[in-house]
């Protein structure tokens, strides 16, 4: 892997394989120093100046939601990842899944916004 520093301070990732850079961003957030990085893969014809960094993925834990008359079904997921950003995707979910179990979700983050 290669690091370059841009002119306005950003980091530029060469992966020599694909692979390894799949690897990198599907286990964001990182980070260094007690920051995060934000990471974005950047196209071949894209120019790294204007690629969006106000987001970041995030792994979202939920614990004994309180709610008892509601399925928890994938859509009822999906609109509360979305209420705390961009909803991604939910690991393990089946349907035995219950109120009492943890749930785990990617979510993009809106690192221009606070959490709450």
């Amino acid at each position: 892997m290669d690091i370059k520093i841009t002119k306005d301070g950003h980091f530029l990732f060469c992966f020599n394989h694909v692979i390894d850079k799949e690897r990198v961003l599907e286990g964001c957030p990182w980070n260094f120093d007690k920051d995060t990085l934000i990471l974005r893969d950047v196209g071949k014809d894209e120019n790294p100046k204007l690629v969006d960094l106000d987001w970041c993925a995030s792994h979202v834990h939920i614990h004994n939601l309180p709610i008892r008359k509601m399925k928890m079904t994938k859509e009822v997921v999906e609109y509360i990842g979305n209420h705390m950003g961009n909803f991604v995707d939910v690991a393990h979910m089946d349907s035995h899944w219950n109120l009492s179990s943890s749930l785990k979700m990617r979510v993009l983050l809106n690192v221009r916004k606070p959490l709450m």
